[in-house]
């Protein structure tokens, strides 16, 4: 008896020198002392390692069927005249499209949308909309029956000339070409007139490019240079119209003209005197 249980408790596990699954990481073990005489220390860690090992395996064994029918389950199994790998394909894009929507959702969807938005806009327009005030009925007797109707008419009178005038405004060419306007209104102006209304214009233009801030600088250079050119050619062209005007020959008539008048207005004021003389001088010889 006692050689049968020396041969059973040798000390040695029943997986031998390997290290048990459960501390073979983080931590080491020492290697079982053999001991042949009595159960110690050694037995009981022997025993402690044997069941360790037999719940790794019995979890072992119950993860294992999980995991198989998990992937029975994400694998679908292909038709006899289909691949697998369409297989997966077809069913990875049925997990990712969603159903679409039935057509009765949808309606009644869009029907409360609707509802919800009409709501909405009654209140809105129930509470910023203003009733307006009633005066009460026209009146029937006195000097103020059909007063509304005659204010009515007249606004349409008023109504009819405005589209009038501005029908004839669009229609007349002359209203939409600034030149052809500003000639007919400077057409019977003196020239001198035309000058300074031209040296007035180029002031404004000078005013504009000098005040300025949005124009570039080389554009308001360009603008105060014409505007001064302009006025000096306006200025040198007027003082030579004056001088040609008083070289002209109706210039020099009309000067001949004056002297002539001075010099008849003469001549009658020594024809009188003349006959004042000669009534003098008889009336002394008659006294005489």
């Amino acid at each position: 008896m006692m050689s049968q249980s020396s041969k059973k408790n040798t000390g040695v596990s029943p997986q031998g020198d390997r290290i048990p699954r459960g501390r073979r990481e983080g931590s080491t073990v020492p290697a079982p002392l053999s001991s042949s005489s009595h159960d110690g220390p050694s037995a009981a860690r022997s025993a402690g390692a044997a069941e360790e090992n037999a719940s790794a395996k019995n979890d072992a064994a119950f993860i294992k069927p999980a995991i198989i029918s998990m992937a029975r389950i994400d694998r679908p199994e292909a038709s006899p005249g289909q691949s697998p790998l369409s297989s997966r394909k077809s069913a990875s894009t049925s997990r990712a499209v969603s159903p679409a929507p039935s057509v009765t959702s949808t309606a009644s969807a869009m029907d409360l949308s609707d509802v919800v938005m009409e709501s909405d806009y009654d209140s809105t327009t129930s509470l910023g909309r203003k009733r307006k005030r009633e005066r009460g009925r026209p009146p029937t007797t006195g000097e103020y029956i059909g007063l509304l109707q005659v204010k009515q008419r007249l606004r349409e009178e008023e109504d009819l000339e405005e589209q009038r005038r501005q029908e004839k405004d669009i229609l007349n060419p002359a209203a939409t070409d600034l030149t052809a306007r500003f000639m007919e209104e400077l057409r019977y102006d003196p020239a001198a007139s035309l000058a300074a209304v031209a040296l007035e214009e180029m002031q404004r233009v000078l005013k504009v490019a000098s005040t300025s801030k949005g124009l570039k600088g080389t554009f308001i250079k360009t603008l105060k240079e014409s505007a001064c050119k302009t006025s000096a050619c306006l200025t040198n062209l007027m003082t030579r119209v004056d001088t040609a005007i008083m070289d002209s020959p109706a210039a020099e008539t009309e000067v001949l003209r004056r002297k002539l008048e001075a010099a008849e207005k003469e001549i009658a004021l020594l024809r009188d005197d003349i006959a004042t003389l000669k009534i003098n001088s008889k009336n002394r010889l008659s006294q005489e």
